[in-house]
């Protein structure tokens, strides 16, 4: 069994116990503390699931060819203006496609963007 498998069936078990606490009979700010805590649980074995750097990885093998780097990079870089939607045409939809990956792990419930204009 890998560390990542274990980490997760860890965490699911954490989850279970976390939100059998907060439909129980506590008070409310304790279900609402419980809540919270299962909320950011399920966005940790999300992150695990699909890789917890995939989206930056991917970004920045679009943007630059590689997929190594930091997402402060290609900010300096595009706040530099030496990467435009000129010298990367995928620069938006990447951007975009970075974006909805991210919501989508934070909050799976809410479903992808609506389509650009």
């Amino acid at each position: 069994m890998d560390a990542m498998f274990r980490l997760q069936r860890l965490l699911s078990a954490v989850d279970i116990a976390v939100r059998d606490c907060a439909s129980g009979k506590e008070k409310s700010a304790d279900r609402y503390r419980m809540a919270m805590i299962a909320r950011a649980l399920s966005v940790v074995e999300r992150e695990l699931e699909f890789g917890v750097d995939a989206p930056e990885r991917r970004l920045n093998l679009q943007i630059y060819g590689e997929e190594m780097g930091e997402l402060k990079r290609l900010a300096t870089d595009i706040r530099s203006r030496s990467v435009t939607e000129e010298s990367h045409p995928e620069l938006g939809r990447a951007l975009r496609h970075y974006v909805e990956e991210r919501l989508m792990r934070w909050n799976p419930a809410h479903g992808a963007l609506p389509k650009a204009k």
